[in-house]
C-alpha cells in the first residue's frame, strides 16, 4: 500500500496548523506496512508529498518565520557601549541617576538612543545598585539630592563648567 492508497482523510487546515513545526516522518498519514521493496517507493512518495505541501504553505511558513525572527530577543548592547556606561556607573556609583544633558552626552558616545540608556540604567539600578547605609531615604536627603541635580544642571547651561 503507498501513501496515496493510504485511508487518509486529513484536512489542508490540520496541515496548516501541524506541518509548521513538523518533521519529514511526523508528516505520514499513518503507519503503513511496507515490505523493503516498498520501502524505497514510500520515501519518494513522502518526498514528492513534503515537496508539494511546501510548495502549497511557503508563503505562509515564510510569514511565519518573519514573524518569529521579529519577536526573537535583541541580545546584549555593544561592549563598547557598555564599558562607556558602566565607567559612568562606577563614577556616579553614590547616586546614579544621570542628568538629562548627561544621558545624551552619553548617549552620543556610545551610539545608543536615549530609551536604551534609559533602560540601561533602570536595569542597572535595579540589579546592581544598593544604597549605603548613609544614603537613608528620608526626605531631606531627596530634597538635597535634586537640588544638586538642578544646580547642576544650571552650571552646565550657563557654561560655569562642562561635563566630564
Amino acid at each position: 500500500m503507498s501513501v496515496d492508497d493510504a485511508p487518509c482523510n486529513i484536512s489542508d487546515s490540520y496541515f496548516l496548523d501541524e506541518a509548521v513545526g513538523s518533521s519529514e516522518g511526523e508528516l505520514s498519514c499513518g503507519d503503513v506496512e511496507t515490505s523493503e521493496g516498498q520501502d524505497s517507493g514510500s520515501r519518494v512518495a513522502d518526498h514528492e508529498l513534503k515537496e508539494i505541501l511546501l510548495k502549497k504553505y511557503s508563503g505562509y511558513l515564510s510569514s511565519l518565520r518573519k514573524e518569529f525572527l521579529k519577536k526573537r530577543k535583541k541580545g546584549k548592547l555593544p561592549k563598547d557601549a557598555r564599558l562607556v556606561l558602566l565607567d559612568w556607573w562606577n563614577t556616579h556609583y553614590r547616586w546614579p541617576y544621570p542628568t538629562e544633558e548627561e544621558k545624551s552626552k552619553l548617549a552620543e558616545m556610545t551610539g545608543l538612543d536615549q530609551k536604551q540608556i534609559n533602560n540601561w540604567f533602570i536595569n542597572q539600578r535595579k540589579r546592581h545598585w544598593k544604597p549605603s547605609e548613609d544614603m537613608s531615604y528620608s526626605d531631606d536627603l531627596v530634597n538635597v539630592m535634586l537640588l544638586r541635580i538642578k544646580l547642576r544642571q544650571l552650571y552646565v547651561s550657563v557654561g560655569y563648567f562642562t561635563l566630564s
